[in-house]
């Protein structure tokens, strides 16, 4: 079931409107951003105060059908005070906010030094919703994916290491999303995940994972329609793949099959 149309035509790449004959965006300063991000992963991560923020670790995705993005349940959760905060990992693993001229700002900023005035940068982008601009959206995201240290619905993390050595071992590769810093709309996906956020997902053998419902690596195996939300780790692209992912992206429609893909309460 398609919900809504989470994407648009794009701005063009890094705000301008400079487009190939393909109508992709042009890469005139993308080997600078591949270095930005290389710089900026080791970076301390970015929390806000009073942000509302998705927490999708615990999650299940359904693929776009553009090989390159998931629509991914995820859980909207309201800080208190300074309990709960968001983390927003910077650098490769929310590589999906380059386009964003505001996120590169404050990464330059805290790459050179100044982290707690690039920090203030991000958090505004993030308040204000600005974040996104350059990205052309039907409608402007209502939040973003970023690490919490808990929720309401479970006790302990549920974790699950899939590596194709469990009893689930009919497959080979999975399908990976990668959340952090993905753009995200008060979409339902399904029971307590109200929020459905669009994730560049990747093919892997094995990774860490929430145990959101029953064989569930299995169930996100590269060949299916579904998609894990994984961490512990993130894709670097090279400047054409970066390109493409961020493409992909802009032009996403929010796609939930909550029969074939569902999340669950896990048992």
């Amino acid at each position: 079931t398609t919900l809504e149309s989470g994407g648009g035509s794009g701005l063009g790449w890094g705000g301008v409107e400079a487009r190939d004959d393909d109508g992709h965006p042009r890469l005139d300063d993308t080997y600078d951003w591949v270095d930005l991000l290389n710089n900026a992963t080791e970076v301390r991560d970015v929390r806000c105060e009073g942000l509302e923020y998705a927490q999708c670790y615990t999650g299940f995705c359904t693929k776009n059908g553009d090989g390159l993005t998931a629509s991914c349940g995820c859980l909207s959760i309201r800080p208190t005070g300074t309990t709960n905060k968001g983390a927003l990992s910077l650098g490769w693993p929310s590589a999906v906010m380059i386009e964003s001229e505001r996120y590169r700002t404050g990464l330059r900023e805290m790459v050179a030094g100044g982290l707690d005035v690039g920090e203030g940068l991000l958090c505004e982008a993030l308040i204000e919703k600005s974040m996104w601009t350059e990205y052309g959206f039907n409608s402007t995201p209502t939040r973003v994916s970023m690490a919490s240290s808990h929720n309401e619905y479970f006790s302990s993390h549920n974790d699950i290491y899939c590596d194709g050595s469990d009893d689930e071992s009919d497959y080979d590769t999975m399908n990976f999303a990668q959340c952090m810093g993905a753009p995200c709309w008060d979409t339902p996906y399904s029971g307590i995940w109200n929020v459905t956020c669009i994730c560049p997902y990747h093919k892997v053998s094995e990774g860490m994972a929430f145990k959101s419902r029953e064989h569930v690596c299995s169930a996100a195996k590269s060949t299916s329609d579904c998609g894990l939300v994984g961490w512990g780790h993130s894709v670097e692209y090279d400047e054409k793949e970066l390109k493409k992912m961020i493409v992909a992206v802009e032009n996403a429609t929010v796609t939930v099959d909550d029969e074939e893909c569902p999340v669950e309460l896990p048992s």
